[in-house]
């Protein structure tokens, strides 16, 4: 599985009361990799990057990071700054683990593990997320 099966996997549960936009801009560095809202306007605009990796680290302590640009966690940290809803959510094999902006310098194996979701979780979390 690539980033993009695993993003395509995670908008197939999405609502269609959420509008789903994947961004391919090859001219505007550090845009994240899709943008939600209510097709109704109400509620919280919500901007994820998307990440996947193939393997766990052995060791249990060993933090997992997300491979963001510098231009990446800008997009995201003024999106956050303008009152809209932003965050990571890093994918391994059929599930994956939101990251809150403020965990993106990493967390243990361990504890990605225990936070694993699977596609319909994570879609519930975007869902919920432009619902507030």
């Amino acid at each position: 599985m690539i980033e993009s099966d695993f993003t395509r996997a995670v908008h197939k549960k999405i609502p269609a009361t959420v509008r789903k936009w994947k961004i391919n801009d090859n001219f505007f560095g550090g845009v994240s990799d899709a943008f939600y809202r209510r097709l109704d306007g109400v509620g919280s605009p919500t901007w994820v990057e998307y990440k996947y990796i193939k393997a766990l680290p052995k060791r249990e302590s060993t933090l997992i990071v997300p491979k963001l640009s510098a231009q990446q966690r800008v997009w995201l940290e003024e999106a956050e700054a303008a009152g809209e809803k932003a965050f990571v959510i890093v994918g391994y094999k059929s599930k994956g683990v939101v990251y809150a902006l403020d965990e993106l310098d990493g967390i243990t194996c361990e504890e990605f593990q225990k936070r694993l979701q699977s596609y319909q979780q994570l879609a519930d979390v975007i869902t919920a997320s432009v619902q507030m």
